[in-house]
């Protein structure tokens, strides 16, 4: 290849998608909270004219407390945003630990309270002509795109676990004033095998609720009055996560998930070929 064609050093392939994928997953990030605020906007407008007996759906106590999550995830997902975007402005390049954590929140709850506005509206959010089924649609696929959710997870988790990147993620802890947010993380999972998938999936979402919590509670990237609110949600979401934390499973567990897998798919047909003879599922 002429050196004239050549758009930058040589070894430098790698840099340049790197720093393009992570710009694209602010990009995404930024996609996915203008879908969620769509979502709550076509939902609340058909409940506050729908009726359920003699008040408006808004007004039912249940409903009402499920706009108020909603609106409180979309605060999370913009200041994460907001945080994501400040630091490209101070560094000249995203940071790649926090444009994931930025695109996993902000895919993962913009698929979450688009499938509660689609229930909210029954089968009207299900119809294919509403904008609503559309967003739920187009919000599923922003899991995927710039890196699905588990890959991304499974990074963030790898990243905080090992040793060579340690460093990486506590700065950034650092540098939103969550030092011991990143410590208590370390403390918690020491002991565990660092290469066990479950692990780091879990390792994962600890980053990224833990970058969540400490960006609402610095109060500069987000004005809202409801900010405080929005940090108490989060803790709720690592407090429920925990509830979840990866046990350290037996051999013997381990190989009769395995063996049940198996089983499943020899009754299918499908263990020597993932597809039939025929080239279909049967």
């Amino acid at each position: 290849m002429p050196r004239s064609y050549v758009l930058s050093r040589d070894q430098d392939g790698w840099g340049a998608a790197s720093s393009s994928m992570n710009r694209g997953r602010i990009g995404v990030a930024a996609m996915g909270l203008g879908a969620l605020e769509r979502a709550i906007q076509v939902a609340a407008f058909y409940a506050s004219h729908r009726r359920l007996g003699k008040l408006r759906m808004i007004e039912n106590s249940y409903i009402e407390q499920l706009f108020g999550q909603m609106v409180l995830r979309r605060e999370v997902v913009k200041a994460m945003l907001a945080a994501s975007c400040q630091l490209v402005s101070a560094q000249g390049a995203p940071n790649v630990h926090l444009a994931s954590a930025t695109k996993v929140l902000s895919s993962e709850w913009c698929g979450l309270v688009a499938d509660q506005c689609v229930q909210l509206l029954g089968g009207r959010g299900y119809d294919e002509g509403a904008p609503l089924a559309k967003i739920y649609r187009d919000a599923r696929s922003l899991r995927i795109f710039e890196g699905p959710t588990e890959a991304l997870l499974s990074h963030l988790g790898r990243c905080l676990l090992s040793k060579a990147t340690r460093d990486e993620i506590a700065d950034l802890f650092r540098s939103v004033g969550a030092a011991s947010g990143h410590a208590a993380a370390i403390e918690e999972l020491s002991g565990l095998n660092e290469t066990d998938g479950a692990v780091l999936i879990y390792a994962g979402w600890l980053t990224t609720l833990g970058l969540s919590k400490a960006v609402m509670s610095a109060g500069c990237f987000s004005a809202s009055d409801c900010a405080a609110a929005a940090a108490h949600l989060v803790s709720s979401e690592l407090a429920t996560l925990r509830t979840r934390a990866p046990a350290r499973q037996s051999v013997e567990v381990r190989n009769l998930a395995s063996r049940t897998l198996t089983t499943f798919l020899e009754r299918c047909g499908l263990f020597d070929s993932l597809t039939c003879p025929h080239g279909r599922l049967p």
